[in-house]
């Protein structure tokens, strides 16, 4: 008979009712020891706090923390793929009025963090340092309507035949893409995974049984590298607004299964 561990899950986790919702309801048992795990695999699908993935003959549910668990998802896009409400990154020659010079030959899809903040950027490191593009600077440091090559950092607005429109700092950014402008994503959103994508995973998982169909853990770190350019499909999550960049929720997400149940 499998072991069931959620007692443990919670007591690691400390959210009693989110472990409960998204992994079933289980019986109170004893503590289950943890172990470490480094593992890589393929999802196979992806759920609503967690991602099912095939590790070698194993079939694991990875449960996913958004305040808890590290994800980096990567890859490329097809520029179908760019909607309202993404946050989107790229530099650009900007003249005084705003006017982006040149068409854009690159641009990434991507999530809040240190080198992506929402604004207008100095492409330019101060004092000679090197610095990540899209960081923050000092209002001192903010570009004044001058010209220049800047980094962008902003939501879509508008994106119809190759024109795109961002906001970016309270301010309008209008673009023109290149035919084949390179979409890169880079964004810390597990939901963008899709089936067949590349994992690795560090976390904590509870000890299998011979009998036991799948294991679970808890992920700690996630490396997602798609398989293929993202595409929009009927299925995928709308994005919400703002310079967030991040899907809404599913109306009626998958559950993990319980584990033990026939």
């Amino acid at each position: 008979m499998a072991r069931v561990f959620v007692f443990a899950l919670v007591a690691i986790v400390g959210c009693t009712s989110a472990a409960s919702r998204g992994f079933a309801q289980y019986d109170e048992q004893p503590r289950v020891r943890l172990t470490p795990v480094d593992l890589k695999g393929k999802v196979e699908e992806v759920g609503n706090g967690f991602l099912k993935v095939q590790c070698s003959d194993k079939l694991i549910y990875v449960k996913v923390d958004p305040q808890r668990t590290k994800v980096q998802c990567t890859g490329t896009a097809d520029r179908k793929f760019i909607k309202p409400g993404l946050l989107v990154r790229f530099t650009a020659e900007i003249d005084k009025r705003g006017t982006v010079q040149d068409d854009i030959e690159s641009l990434a899809i991507v999530t809040p963090s240190e080198t992506a903040q929402p604004g207008i950027h100095s492409d330019i490191p101060t004092f000679g340092e090197e610095e990540p593009q899209g960081r923050r600077k000092p209002k001192a440091e903010q570009p004044k309507n001058e010209p220049g090559s800047f980094v962008v950092v902003g939501t879509v607005k508008l994106f119809k035949d190759d024109q795109l429109q961002v906001v970016a700092g309270g301010k309008q950014i209008k673009a023109q893409l290149t035919a084949d402008a390179e979409i890169k994503v880079d964004v810390d959103d597990y939901t963008f995974a899709q089936a067949g994508d590349e994992i690795a995973f560090r976390g904590l998982m509870a000890p299998m049984g011979m009998n036991d169909e799948f294991g679970q853990a808890i992920g700690t770190d996630l490396v997602i590298t798609f398989a293929k350019p993202l595409e929009p499909t009927a299925g995928k999550k709308k994005p919400a607004k703002g310079d967030k960049g991040r899907p809404e929720k599913p109306a009626k997400p998958a559950s993990a299964p319980k584990r033990g149940a026939k």
